[in-house]
């Protein structure tokens, strides 16, 4: 164990003996499994009794976790039960044992400067990691017999365990490379097996970030990304509860295998997506419980605010009716699937998984929980939904209890309207202009609907606030020049005069008179104004866009022009209407006043009369 080169000659003398049939698979597996046992055994760095005060020395773990590498590489001869266990857990130590090379030689601060021969031996050893856990993996393809396997079922939950173990170790030891790496930057690390053509068959991706719930510090966008894939946290995470974690993620091929899904049809690599706790406090849950897979962040998301996975299909004719939009009626196709790996069923699940957005070849799988997912594929079959009477029948008292939006929203708003309608809060003005009152003509009556009339107003934000009235007309910066806060207020005072009477909800309550449009047409114009945007959104529904760059802006336009116009018009006909005329009531008003004079001087009369006597 102390001896990395004798390792490397027995490795090729193994493997030797086993090209040339000098030695069978089964003899040289064991031979594998011997030899690991015995690096295991005789390596003091793992073996040994560190104390709290003993410094790790990174070198060493470096020579360490590299003499297991070696027939790690040879994933043929490695069988995960036995000889992959056995590095695993030495893995571990050296895992572990890094956690504490970090503690005593890193800076912790968001800004720290870093000694660049730690940070060298951190981000090398992190790479040599994955190399170990991408060898690890590659072991599990050794046994392809697809019947043993369903038969097996023993077997089969201990290799599966072991591939979800693989999994969480890959995105873990990102950790360590990211106690090096500034705040708010990733770290990514591409691995690619090729064949004797050269032809990439397979490819590990790992990458993580590290990120702070509340953005404090440098923590940055709580995503990490390599190529077109990527994660994402839920924008609920943490609560701005000021927690610091490392988001992580490992693309790789799948090795699980499920005895209840033999048919199943993998259409992306495996994607393991974990949270870990950051900093000083993850590496202390880590020593403490002795357990590589310690301080893992256990966040469970909701449908509203999941986690966003991005994956790259490897078969287009998944999405490509999706991306196309050719679906007809009653014909069937394919459609992507999100599902997610449930090692208690020993299955690939969809609970808690959903696609949330197909683009071009990558599929975002949005997921209430964190574990290795993966895209497949369903049939499909469009079917249109056709309302019959069970239907209508499903409208009980229970259902309208259980789902109270859409109808509790619809009586709200009926309410509102018949209140608004019936009770009229600007009785009194009617909207009427001022010069629809034949009474107009008299200085007392123009005075006082003048009080409450639109240019009324106009006219007392001017008396008030007009600086230098006597250049009236000259334009606004000789008007203001010297006065320019009282430019400023009045230009204030006019917009609130128009925002209370051109407003669409403002104005039913808050209209003054004179604009010959009453409360009632405000109202109806509201209306009007929602059912031509639900009218003219409808036209877009579900429409592919021709040029996507300015497809929403377009989309945008021809709504807003559609359903503006016809209010806009039918307003202008109410406003230029000939407003009704109120016909005087000087004459009555004059009659009555002499009639109350003339009962007046009877009165005095009668008095007169009784004194006298």
């Amino acid at each position: 164990g102390e001896d990395q080169a004798l390792a490397v000659v027995l490795v090729e003398i193994f493997v030797a003996l086993a090209e040339t049939n000098k030695s069978s698979t089964q003899e040289t597996m064991t031979n594998f499994e011997n030899l690991v046992d015995n690096l295991a055994d005789t390596n003091t760095l793992l073996n040994g009794n560190r104390t709290d005060d003993e410094l790790v020395d990174g070198d060493e773990v470096a020579s360490t976790l590299a003499t297991f590498v070696e027939p790690a590489s040879y994933s043929e001869f490695i069988v995960p039960e036995t000889s992959g266990q056995v590095i695993l857990e030495s893995a571990d130590i050296c895992f572990l044992l890094m956690n504490a090379f970090i503690g005593d030689n890193v800076n912790e601060t968001v800004d720290g400067d870093q000694d660049s021969a730690v940070v060298e031996t951190v981000l090398s050893v992190t790479e040599t990691f994955l190399e170990l856990y991408s060898n690890l993996g590659q072991s599990l393809d050794n046994d392809d017999d697809e019947d043993e396997q369903v038969v097996n079922v023993t077997k089969l939950a201990r290799r599966n365990a072991f591939a979800e173990t693989v999994g969480d170790r890959e995105t873990q030891v990102v950790t360590l490379a990211l106690a090096v790496v500034t705040r708010g930057q990733q770290f990514t690390s591409v691995r690619e097996t090729l064949d004797e053509n050269g032809v990439v068959v397979s490819s590990q991706r790992v990458g993580g970030i590290t990120i702070s719930s509340n953005d404090d510090g440098g923590g940055g966008v709580a995503r990490v990304q390599i190529g077109n894939e990527g994660a994402e946290l839920p924008a609920t995470f943490g609560d701005d509860d000021g927690r610091t974690v490392d988001l992580t993620i490992s693309f790789g091929p799948s090795r699980f295998r499920s005895p209840t899904q033999p048919g199943y049809k993998e259409r992306s690599d495996a994607v393991s997506v974990n949270v870990w706790e950051s900093g000083t406090e993850g590496r202390r849950r880590r020593l403490a419980s002795g357990y590589g897979g310690a301080a893992k962040v256990d966040y469970n998301a909701s449908a509203c605010f999941p986690f966003f996975i991005r994956i790259q299909i490897n078969n287009e004719t998944v999405v490509q009716q999706s991306n196309s939009g050719e679906w007809e009626l009653d014909q069937g196709g394919v459609f992507p699937e999100c599902r997610f790996w449930n090692g208690s069923l020993a299955e690939w699940n969809t609970e808690g998984c959903f696609v949330y957005k197909i683009d071009n070849e990558t599929v975002v799988c949005a997921c209430t929980h964190l574990t290795t997912f993966q895209v497949t594929s369903e049939d499909f079959v469009p079917s249109m939904n056709i309302l019959t009477a069970s239907n209508f029948r499903d409208v009980t008292a229970k259902n309208l209890g259980k789902y109270p939006t859409v109808w509790v929203t619809v009586v709200v708003m009926l309410a509102v309207v018949l209140v608004l309608g019936c009770l009229n809060p600007n009785k009194g003005n009617e909207g009427r202009s001022f010069v629809a009152y034949e009474d107009i003509i008299y200085e007392d009556v123009r005075d006082e609907k003048l009080k409450t009339d639109f240019t009324g107003k106009q006219v007392q934000a001017f008396e008030s606030h007009c600086p230098n009235a006597e250049k009236l007309g000259q334009g606004l910066k000789v008007m203001s020049h010297e006065r320019k806060q009282q430019m400023c207020m009045l230009q204030c005072n006019l917009f609130l005069i128009n925002l209370r009477n051109d407003h669409t909800v403002l104005s039913v309550f808050q209209a003054t008179a004179g604009t010959n449009y009453s409360t009632r047409q405000r109202l109806g114009m509201f209306f009007m104004y929602l059912f031509t945007i639900m009218f003219a959104t409808a036209w877009f529904y579900g429409e592919g866009e021709e040029y996507a760059a300015f497809g929403d802006i377009v989309a945008s336009f021809i709504i807003s022009l559609v359903s503006t116009l016809p209010v806009l018009i039918t307003r202008q006909m109410f406003i230029k209407a000939k407003p009704h005329v109120i016909e005087t009531n000087v004459e009555e008003q004059l009659k009555a006043q002499k009639d109350d004079a003339a009962k007046d001087e009877e009165d005095d009369d009668d008095d007169d009369d009784g004194v006298l006597q």
